[in-house]
């Protein structure tokens, strides 16, 4: 590859387990975000001139200094850099940080990739503006998206999401049928709909809910609400179960983490995302697609479900970031 790359990333334990192939390589680096750690007099600092709530009373000013504490070039080769930011970073626009990067290194490159649709990035940080799409397409070489409806809307680049290949114990037998964890999203009647849906045809299921309201806590005894989970959990619920619920957020057609989780740890999936079908991992008798109209499952893949406890996609590699930057290093 012709560039060094610096992914600035999140220090979400999701982000960080997920993009770990890029340590792998030698001309790239992944950043965990832009807030230092919470227990050093720096990472204190920082929080107390980024704080939403202070900062709504009086500005504080001077916050482009931080800018220069995010990155020092290391690479043993004088390649150009390719900067990759991912959406989390938006909420910091106003830091003029990709400015920076562009005058401290004039022969870089800076690229955005969305994995959340446009209609749900977060509003800028202390203006409580919502992000502007003409000033991202001059702030950056290249915008991709996971989405292909907001490819088509904003003339961005599709790329579908990342996810790092993971070692786990491939001897554990499953204790549940199917899997969800996720946020409500607006979308709790259809995660209790299927989860009815599955009950009902004798499926072991395994839900955890965060986000609803406890008026809406329905079957509280069967579901988990409102309990956070580590990724390093999820997993371990993840490789405890044969089968995989993806239920898509309203407008969004790209390929969540839970697709990624179940083409790369071979579990079934089921999905309400009609995009699947044109995939090259997709499979009909491991990927069952229901509408959310009616929410059908066929009963010949519950039996499948039931007496598979191994499946193989076959496709391991193919959401790996190593690719995505190879990608990334074809199109500049």
């Amino acid at each position: 590859m012709k560039y060094n790359f610096v992914y600035l990333g999140s220090d979400w334990d999701l982000y960080k387990i997920i993009y770990s192939d890029i340590q792998k390589l030698p001309n790239a680096i992944y950043i965990p975000g832009n807030f230092p750690p919470s227990n050093s007099l720096k990472g204190i600092l920082y929080r107390i001139h980024f704080n939403k709530n202070i900062n709504r009373i009086i500005p504080l000013p001077g916050k482009k200094i931080w800018n220069r504490t995010y990155f020092h070039n290391s690479f043993s080769t004088d390649n150009p850099i390719c900067f990759i930011f991912s959406g989390r970073w938006l909420e910091f626009q106003e830091c003029e940080i990709e400015d920076y990067l562009r005058k401290k290194y004039p022969n870089s490159k800076i690229v955005l990739f969305l994995t959340d649709i446009v209609s749900k990035l977060k509003l800028i940080r202390f203006s409580n503006r919502p992000v502007d799409i003409n000033v991202l397409k001059h702030k950056y070489d290249l915008i991709l998206s996971y989405d292909k409806g907001d490819c088509e809307k904003y003339g961005f680049t599709y790329h579908h999401t990342i996810f790092s290949e993971i070692d786990m114990d491939e001897n554990v037998k499953p204790q549940y049928d199917v899997f969800f964890l996720g946020r409500s999203k607006g979308r709790i009647k259809d995660i209790l709909k299927m989860y009815e849906v599955l009950r009902d045809h004798g499926l072991k299921c395994n839900f955890h809910i965060t986000g609803v309201p406890e008026e809406q806590q329905k079957y509280s005894e069967e579901i988990v609400y409102n309990k956070p989970m580590s990724y390093i959990d999820n997993l371990k619920n993840v490789t405890q179960s044969k089968c995989l619920l993806e239920i898509m957020q309203e407008g969004a057609d790209g390929f969540s983490i839970r697709t990624n989780e179940a083409i790369c740890l071979n579990k079934f999936l089921i999905t309400n995302n009609e995009a699947i079908k044109h995939a090259p991992f997709y499979r009909s008798d491991y990927i069952e697609v229901f509408e959310s109209s009616n929410f059908h499952i066929d009963e010949s893949f519950v039996n499948r479900l039931r007496i598979n406890d191994r499946i193989d996609y076959h496709y391991k590699d193919y959401f790996s970031p190593i690719k995505l930057l190879e990608f990334i290093d074809k199109k500049l």
